[in-house]
């Protein structure tokens, strides 16, 4: 498990959205490079308030499973329509390709959809610091 500190910027039901600074996780991914801070939401048992500043975890499986998601599965999808249209239908391998692609980013979007519902996939606050 990770654990993170960062400012609750909003709460709702038993839910608080939390504003982290980037940290060595984010470097290395890159994918919101021009933000300056990363937006989590996470379970609040702990009870923070907007303006807390809080530690809280987030399950490393769901960062690598979601870079999985999002940076390799649709490669991998499309690497698997190139594949079949190499065998099946040569003449249509870029259309076919680019259409496993479309496809992939509708799974990572139901994954995320799915996911994001989940309240153990979420980060959980485990201590108000101040």
């Amino acid at each position: 498990m990770t654990v993170s500190e960062g400012k609750v910027i909003e709460t709702s039901e038993n839910l608080a959205t939390i504003r982290v600074g980037k940290h060595d996780n984010c470097t290395a991914c890159g994918a919101c490079a021009s933000a300056k801070n990363v937006v989590v939401t996470a379970s609040n048992p702990a009870g923070a308030k907007p303006g807390d500043r809080v530690k809280f975890t987030l399950p490393e499986e769901n960062i690598l499973w979601g870079a999985f998601m999002v940076f390799v599965f649709p490669l991998l999808f499309a690497a698997l329509g190139a594949i079949f249209s190499f065998y099946f239908f040569y003449e249509y391998i870029v259309e076919i390709t680019v259409i496993f692609f479309l496809i992939s980013l509708l799974f990572v979007k139901m994954y995320d959809t799915k996911k994001g519902k989940e309240m153990e996939s979420k980060a959980k606050i485990i201590e108000i610091v101040g």
